[in-house]
């Protein structure tokens, strides 16, 4: 894995349904910037 990237394994999403993942990255000392991805996890 290279920096800036992460990855899930396991069964953490394994609950059909839409889902909402919400990243937030440092941009500043003090300012963070913040967006909310929906997925949907089909059965």
């Amino acid at each position: 894995m290279t920096p800036g990237h992460w990855t899930m394994t396991g069964d953490e999403l394994s609950i059909p349904g839409a889902w909402q993942v919400e990243v937030g990255a440092r941009v500043g000392e003090f300012d963070q910037a913040t967006v909310v991805v929906p997925i949907t996890v089909n059965p």
